[in-house]
């Protein structure tokens, strides 16, 4: 939500957004809550679906994002986080997503940095690298696929994630014994749960469809 609110600014309240890739919709209802009740999703899990709260089960589409699942100009704000990367084809999801947003309407997404900080350090050991991410993106080729696709002036930036020292240690590409030597360090000194914030692997992009 900090990352919504820094890099879409002023978004009126009668603003209609679709989340892709929307879980069980915990985004969806952040942004209700913040007083953006027009709300949509799409989310091919069923199983997650049904943990969503009953008055958005209708508002989520169980499926895959394809083409003409909404008129055209439908939204404001279009969101998927992590969900590009695992998809067979970025091109009708980015060109698809043009159809549908509004005149001056945003793309907000986050992806993994294949030349983040995470593969630098640990090169293949990386866990972007897993069989589910079909493409990776760095800011350049992120940058060129919506410029491609008539997105005025992308915006690549480094995404910070706070997450306990535990469960950066767990991610990180260091061997297995390594990874157990550290939690017991970690334990030992008190600070499995202390919180670290860094940009350790993903970037987000904001592109406006022009007015």
């Amino acid at each position: 939500m900090r990352l919504f609110n820094t890099y879409i600014q002023s978004l009126p309240n009668k603003s209609t957004i679709l989340e892709v890739g929307c879980g069980n919709g915990f985004f969806l209802t952040l942004l209700r809550e913040k007083g953006i009740p027009n709300v949509w999703g799409i989310e091919p899990g069923r199983n997650m679906v049904k943990e969503s709260p009953v008055w958005l089960k209708n508002r989520i589409k169980i499926d895959v994002f394809k083409k003409y699942q909404f008129p055209a100009q439908s939204f404001d704000v279009i969101c998927s986080f992590h969900v590009l990367d695992h998809l067979t084809d970025p091109n009708l999801f980015v060109s698809e997503s043009f159809r549908l947003l509004k005149p001056g309407g945003h793309m907000f997404i986050v992806v993994h940095d294949a030349q983040g900080l995470s593969v630098r350090l640990f090169g293949e050991k990386s866990p972007i690298f897993d069989i589910e991410h079909i493409f990776l993106f760095d800011k350049k080729t992120l940058a060129t696929l919506f410029n491609n696709h008539g997105f005025a002036s992308p915006l690549v930036f480094p995404v910070v994630n706070t997450y306990p020292l535990s469960y950066w240690l767990k991610m990180s590409g260091l061997p297995k014994s390594l990874k157990s030597i550290g939690e017991r360090i970690l334990n030992v000194l008190g600070m499995s749960t202390t919180a670290l914030s860094f940009a350790g692997g993903n970037i987000g992009l904001v592109a406006q469809k022009p007015a």
